[in-house]
């Protein structure tokens, strides 16, 4: 009798080869997977040494310099993300002549973008996620967009039920970050309009539909009567304002508009680091001996005032 062939559905093999680890694309909201491969055209964070990263788009026959030596492109695409790359570079001076090269996210975005304007760092980033109360589905209103830190953050929040009106008044910059917008897969998400908030959000944004709405602006007070029409009932508005005269107009005018749970929070961070330091170790009595050991030092270098944040809630009252 003539046997028919097998299915691949029951092969085994054929089931591995579906399994095959798949590249990675630029799409910030995606967390690696362990199996997942650097491609030609994808963007790298290259971790050179502490604090300081180094975005890269990796194309065959390219190479980079860093502090660490000299790196090939080849060298690193079809690797796991989260590799240690060594450096064909032998100099006797450098004491770690390694990468590690990582995924792209919005925390390593901020760190390393190209900074066009002011921009928020994670601190005040995750303060204003938190306040504003984002999850995915939420409809949010920035302006302005400046160079996208908080931009990502937001998106990555909130995609990929919600979306985001972010404004730009600077033609240049709304060209830049359109373009990242794209190469970052976040484009379907988000409406990035050319214009001045003070001069409202409408007709891009419709009367009442948005859940929160973030002001960086000089004069954010002169723009919270149209956030005011575009916010919801219950929705929570944010502005961001580095002087302290910028705060004491923006709450007069929230109070006007009878807006409640009104604050304004300062962020500041402290970054604690591990060193080993000679120290005589505890609870011994001989003054003389010595040892290695690791010890909770804090940094000397401290970021310090950014900006202060006001937050307030929309309630259902009509201003007299």
């Amino acid at each position: 009798k003539r046997k028919h062939p097998k299915s691949s559905e029951g092969d085994p093999r054929q089931q591995q080869k579906k399994k095959l680890p798949q590249p990675c694309n630029n799409n910030l909201m995606r967390a690696p997977h362990e199996h997942d491969l650097i491609r030609s055209g994808d963007l790298v964070i290259i971790l050179v040494e502490r604090d300081l990263y180094v975005p890269q788009v990796m194309h065959l026959g390219e190479s980079f310099h860093t502090r660490r030596g000299y790196f090939k492109h080849d060298d690193i695409i079809g690797k796991a993300y989260g590799s240690k790359i060594e450096t064909d570079s032998h100099n006797p001076n450098v004491l770690f002549p390694y990468i590690h090269v990582l995924k792209a996210t919005p925390l390593l975005w901020t760190r390393c973008l190209l900074k066009r304007t002011q921009i928020l760092f994670e601190t005040d980033i995750a303060m204003v996620i938190y306040k504003l109360g984002l999850k995915n589905g939420s409809k949010v209103v920035e302006s302005g967009t400046g160079s996208g830190s908080l931009s990502h953050s937001i998106l990555t929040t909130i995609a990929p039920a919600g979306h985001l009106y972010t404004f730009e008044f600077h033609e240049g910059r709304v060209n830049h970050v359109s373009q990242e917008f794209s190469d970052h897969q976040l484009k379907d998400f988000v409406t990035l309009v050319h214009g001045d908030a003070s001069e409202g959000f409408s007709p891009t944004v419709s009367p009442q539909s948005v859940d929160a709405v973030f002001l960086d602006l000089p004069r954010p007070w002169e723009a919270i009567r149209h956030a005011h029409d575009v916010l919801r009932v219950g929705g929570r508005l944010c502005t961001f304002s580095p002087c302290i005269e910028q705060v004491q107009r923006t709450m007069k005018e929230l109070h006007l508009r009878h807006y409640g749970d009104i604050e304004c929070v300062e962020c500041l961070a402290k970054n604690y680091g591990f060193e080993k330091v000679q120290m005589r170790p505890p609870f011994t009595y001989d003054h003389d001996s010595k040892a290695l050991e690791s010890h909770c030092i804090a940094n000397d270098i401290m970021r310090g005032h950014t900006s202060y944040l006001v937050f307030a809630k929309k309630y259902n009252v009509s201003p007299q």
